[in-house]
């Protein structure tokens, strides 16, 4: 890996490590997430060309961050963006902010200063009432923009499984226990491609009966899916009534939040009468604690467009979580070409946005649970 010298123990290198070494470190951080794997960058940006910034402290790995940089051709002004990063929380030891300041003063003097570019930074952090990453985003140059911050349930891993059971909503836990009680469901979890088309298949189902905008393109996931190593795979597990495939859950145990990353459910009746989903993500959650994970983030909620799917999932939550919001989006940019461009287009998109979400109402069920997944990249 080529460096570049800074003051006396840090060093930074861009685009210089190679894909296996980045997922290997990856592995080490405990704020590492799917958002954030090389195989995502690779494959589920439509646009845009993936970088990869490393910084060292005394030799060793203390922060990634993957970037999306996409440029106007030809007179190269554009963005750099950051999703759910940077990555600089190493596992079972305490946050240094020392590492989260040097990490956004070297992005914003590459990506801002350097390359021209209007950088923005969603940072994978909860709002906790502790101003501390606030105020080193703005003393690097960075301002908060008033976008609505992704908002989820967290739900705390830590109490016994049994602990976890008790505490889930009454009705969800009955609805689960009926489940449990169906010999005629039965459960297969995996990660090959095979498991991925499988829960593909039912989501399209889904889709094709609920007509709900989408926002997530789940072929991508799928070829994420098979790019990862095994070691970063999300788990895929598939709810079959006798022999037919009913609903599917994939979820991510990377780091140490869990995060559910594709959901489906096939034909209404059928699952809702079996309780198929509630017994797929009780298994996510046991199978989470089993892998080490401290936190399980449900995959975003909105109560107003998706009042189903957020009864159901405050469900699962119960005493054992709480309701969240992450942190807004920052950005800096020194270029107004860069600055004026960006907004043109995030204006378009955000038109074609609100027309999706318009169809979605239109054409949406409001009582049936739609617990479904939102990407927050």
């Amino acid at each position: 890996m080529i460096s570049e010298p800074l003051q006396s123990e840090f060093n930074f290198s861009i685009d210089r490590i190679s894909e296996s070494d980045w997922s290997v470190a990856l592995n080490t951080f405990a704020d590492a997430n799917f958002y954030q794997t090389w195989s995502y960058g690779k494959l589920n940006w439509n646009m845009g060309i993936p970088s990869h910034f490393v910084l060292e402290k005394k030799g060793n790995i203390v922060a990634l961050a993957q970037l999306r940089i996409v440029r106007i051709p030809f007179i190269e002004k554009g963005i750099a963006y950051l999703a759910r990063g940077p990555v600089w929380k190493l596992r079972n030891t305490k946050p240094d902010f020392e590492i989260f300041r040097m990490v956004i003063k070297l992005l914003y003097n590459k990506y801002v200063i350097e390359k021209g570019l209007l950088l923005r930074i969603r940072p994978n952090e909860i709002m906790d009432g502790n101003d501390a990453l606030h105020k080193i985003l703005c003393d690097e140059g960075f301002s908060k923009k008033t976008f609505p911050p992704d908002r989820t349930l967290l739900i705390d891993l830590t109490p016994s499984i049994d602990e976890l059971r008790q505490n889930l909503v009454r009705k969800w836990r009955q609805a689960l226990a009926r489940a449990e009680r169906l010999s005629s469901l039965n459960l297969d979890c995996g990660t090959t491609n095979e498991h991925y088309q499988i829960a593909l298949d039912i989501y399209r189902e889904m889709h094709g009966r609920k007509q709900f905008a989408e926002f997530v393109d789940m072929e991508k996931h799928r070829l994420a899916q098979q790019d990862l190593p095994d070691f970063l795979k999300m788990k895929i597990m598939i709810c079959r009534l006798n022999d037919e495939p009913i609903a599917a859950l994939g979820w991510s145990t990377i780091g140490e939040t869990g995060l559910p990353l594709i959901a489906a459910t096939g034909n209404k009746s059928i699952a809702l009468s079996t309780n198929a989903s509630n017994l797929l993500w009780w298994k996510m959650i046991e199978n989470m604690k089993t892998q080490g994970c401290k936190f399980c983030d449900v995959g975003g909620i909105d109560p107003i467009l998706n009042p189903g799917g957020y009864k159901f999932k405050s469900g699962l939550v119960g005493k054992n979580g709480r309701d969240v919001f992450f942190l807004n989006p920052y950005e800096a940019c020194n270029d107004p070409a860069s600055s004026f461009l960006v907004n043109i287009g995030e204006q378009i998109r955000h038109r074609s946005q609100k027309f999706k979400i318009k169809l979605r109402n239109k054409n949406n069920d409001p009582k049936e649970a739609d617990t479904s997944v939102i990407d927050n990249s």
